[in-house]
């Protein structure tokens, strides 16, 4: 089976990472060899305040009960964070943690139409010149459930200017070898979201829905491109959080952005951490450094690839198990 076969490669993945104590540095660990060193999230000023930028990008907007025409946005803010060591529970201390509003860029398709945080339709598409097919949400009234002209947005993933520069097409694995780009999340004003309006919502092979590449970064020069699912693929136990840790990590050539190469595709285990439902941790960031966000487990976990193995090819990068084993 194939799981079994990816599970082998996982030791050539990633050595474990060993802490190191703290000096003029917030932290500092050893990976293989390579020390890395966390400097700082902040910049301190002479006064003991600190400061920084913080970039937000909101999910597609509140969906609990179905998904909305929210358009996709990334907000901008600088912080001033003023610490009072003898604050206490009791003696709370002031207003010391302040935003400044600075900017939002709001996302566009490729022709300037709005982005939506509606679930695509299951079937059909959108093309643009120069781009792979794209995900394309049909909707009636204004996309909340009231009169309105109706419409067809592009839900997707888009440059820090706003506008679609470019797309890239996952290979057949992950999607199922087919085009279909809805997540089973039928919109709010159908029933509050109860509705079913995708036939098959679980896959047997392809990432499982809103499962996607969650994690995403792109090298200091700016040509190579990184992206994690967020678990592992439906063959390789996505359907059950028991079995999703192994997941994948794929590499893109971005010399040219209008044109991104596929490059290379690695095994990375997900981060396990003391639940006391014992269910393995899931919806990791990465960039070098994979963040598993939890109630529980608030670490980076950093992880080698110099010696990881490259499983880009037909036998791990097909859809059609029956065909390819």
């Amino acid at each position: 089976m194939i799981f079994a076969r990816l599970a082998t490669v996982v030791g050539a993945v990633a050595g474990v990472a060993t802490a190191a104590a703290q000096s003029a540095f917030v932290n500092q660990t050893t990976c293989n060899g390579k020390q890395h060193t966390y400097q700082e999230l902040w910049v301190k000023l002479v006064n003991g305040s600190n400061t920084g930028v913080l970039w937000a990008l909101p999910d597609r907007g509140w969906n609990t009960e179905g998904t909305l025409d929210f358009q996709p946005r990334v907000h901008k803010f600088d912080i001033l964070f003023t610490p009072e060591p003898s604050a206490t529970v009791a003696n709370p201390s002031g207003n010391n943690l302040f935003f400044a509003y600075k900017e939002t860029v709001r996302f566009f398709g490729p022709d300037g139409t709005p982005c939506t945080g509606l679930d695509a339709d299951p079937t059909g598409y959108i093309s643009f010149p120069g781009s792979p097919d794209l995900p394309v949400a049909t909707y009636t009234g204004d996309g909340f459930g009231n009169a309105g002209p109706g419409g067809r947005r592009i839900p997707g993933t888009f440059s820090a200017v706003g506008l679609m520069i470019a797309a890239i097409r996952p290979v057949d694995v992950m999607r199922n070898g087919t085009e279909f780009f809805s997540a089973d999340s039928p919109p709010f004003y159908d029933n509050k979201g109860a509705g079913d309006d995708v036939f098959q919502a679980d896959n047997p092979t392809g990432c499982d829905n809103n499962h996607g590449f969650e994690g995403l970064t792109v090298t200091r020069g700016g040509n190579t491109l990184y992206v994690l699912m967020q678990a592992a693929l439906n063959q390789d136990g996505g359907t059950n959080k028991q079995t999703e840790r192994y997941t994948r990590l794929v590499e893109y050539d971005i010399t040219v952005p209008s044109a991104p190469q596929y490059a290379r595709e690695f095994v990375v285990p997900l981060p396990l951490y003391n639940d006391p439902t014992a269910k393995a941790s899931k919806n990791p960031k990465w960039q070098r450094i994979i963040f598993a966000p939890s109630v529980l487990y608030h670490h980076f976990d950093i992880f080698d690839i110099s010696s990881a193995t490259d499983i880009k090819g037909f036998v791990y990068d097909c859809a059609n198990l029956l065909r390819c084993h």
